[in-house]
């Protein structure tokens, strides 16, 4: 990618690695043993550059309180098979006896670090910018038997913690491959999108989405929009039709402070926008817990809507099928309750029988239901974060939140992990425009908001404001 260093461009024999990735994967809830390997397996890449280097990986499985929350012991034994090396599990995270077992380390050894989230500053400590998280126990001991930092936790690189935002200047930052990839992708989406390009908006966040519609319109980059879920029952209620005062009162609280905002949004958009939209003909709603069909002059109902309807999703197809782009973010459907995973799962369907680049984008939970009910490996699949995957095969790119949250313009926490080259003229930090609030940010994160990058065209960053540090280079 033009204007970001790779890996390629640095002498990394005998230098100490700090390599955090993202390799939280799905557990079975019985044995609490990996159902799927695939986000270690897009990692293996990175570890073959770093095969001559001293690699001390830093990871996450799940959050304290989950289900799935675990040590890192089985991610360890399976990636060594996977790369056919070894790789030392270390039980802690920057004790003293962990830092002088890499301060002892040979060319060429793999250390696994515990689960980066049993520490609390890595999880429980809030902070109030990226920037204090580089004052961490974490960041120090760490950084002090480090050489560089290279990331590859694309979908989680919107957090802010030590091992994700902490290292931005203490140590030289560098994406792996499969960032660099993610990047790449990225690019293209945001500056050169195939046409026609269509955005798929659902899930609950009708705030964000909204704006996201709106930005994406005044890009003049989009050819339509489709609203599904929470969201398409917000923007149905915004034309005029009456959802009932239940749904009505659960959008209102859902989004508090922000629904009138997020209101006028909506009347703009059915106002000055209609032909760009492509809103629910008809819907699904649950009377006593069986999905039941409804055409919207059947509305106003007491029940709550769950799913669009078939006729919707018959409208969507082609309109899929034919697109050369598409930003999926957020369920169609109330997916988790039997019988209203209609909507999701055949807007997935579509997707995998498009051949149009494809970003989709949700939360782990809805990746993880997805594997679950089988649906992600005809995809072919790589998962790689909390959240998504590489299809190379189908065209299709997803990452976590971290993919949207680069199409609207609020502040974002991270990607410190980048270092630029000299001729930053045509880097993706520049060309994004987002809104910055009251802290300053490191713009390097812009590649990793996906809504963020969208929203606004109030400034435009420049190079000259990252914090950059450069390794050795070859």
């Amino acid at each position: 990618m033009q204007g970001v260093l790779s890996l390629d461009a640095y002498d990394l024999e005998g230098q100490t690695v700090l390599y955090r990735v993202d390799v939280n994967s799905p557990l079975n809830p019985v044995d609490k043993t990996l159902l799927d390997d695939s986000r270690l397996r897009t990692i293996k890449s990175t570890l073959e550059l770093l095969s001559n280097s001293k690699v001390v990986i830093l990871a996450h499985q799940s959050r304290p309180g989950k289900d799935d929350f675990s040590d890192m012991s089985q991610h360890s034994d399976r990636l060594s098979q996977i790369i056919n090396r070894a790789i030392t599990f270390i039980p802690d995270i920057c004790s003293d006896s962990t830092i002088s077992k890499i301060r002892e380390m040979a060319n060429g050894d793999i250390l696994f670090l515990d689960n980066m989230r049993i520490h609390d500053e890595e999880y429980r400590k809030k902070y109030t910018n990226w920037q204090d998280t580089e004052n961490s126990e974490i960041v120090s001991k760490l950084s002090s038997v480090a050489d560089l930092y290279v990331t590859d936790a694309f979908a989680a690189a919107h957090r802010s913690s030590p091992t994700l935002t902490g290292f931005t200047n203490k140590l030289p930052c560098i994406p792996g491959n499969l960032m660099m990839t993610e990047l790449s992708n990225l690019r293209i989406a945001i500056d050169d999108p195939p046409r026609p390009y269509l955005a798929i908006l659902g899930g609950a966040k009708a705030d964000d989405s909204l704006k996201v519609a709106l930005n994406l319109i005044h890009r003049n980059v989009i050819d339509k929009i489709a609203f599904v879920g929470v969201v398409g029952n917000l923007m149905i209620w915004a034309k005029g039709y009456d959802i009932g005062a239940r749904n009505k009162d659960f959008i209102t609280d859902l989004l508090g402070k922000s629904f009138d905002k997020t209101w006028k949004i909506a009347q703009l958009l059915v106002e000055q926008h209609l032909d760009l939209l492509i809103l629910p003909s008809d819907l699904a709603v649950e009377i006593n817990e069986e999905r039941v069909p409804m055409k919207l002059d059947e509305l106003p109902t007491e029940y709550p809507i769950y799913d669009v309807g078939i006729q919707s999703l018959m409208d969507l197809r082609p309109i899929i099928l034919n697109s050369k782009c598409i930003l999926w973010n957020g369920p169609a459907s109330f997916f988790e309750k039997t019988g209203f995973a209609f909507g999701t799962i055949e807007i997935l369907n579509m997707c995998i029988e498009t051949d149009a680049l494809t970003i989709i984008g949700g939360g782990w939970e809805e990746k993880r239901d997805l594997f679950y009910r089988g649906l992600i490996m005809p995809m072919k699949f790589k998962l790689f974060a909390v959240l998504f995957a590489l299809v190379f095969s189908a065209g299709i790119i997803s990452h976590e939140t971290s993919h949207f949250e680069l199409n609207y313009g609020k502040h974002v926490h991270n990607e410190h992990a980048v270092d630029l080259s000299e001729d930053c003229s045509t880097c993706l930090a520049e060309q994004i425009e987002y809104v910055q609030d009251d802290t300053v940010v490191n713009p390097t994160a812009i590649a990793f908001d996906f809504l963020d990058a969208y929203q606004s065209s109030e400034i435009t960053l420049s190079y000259n404001q990252l914090s950059i540090r450069a390794p050795p280079r070859n």
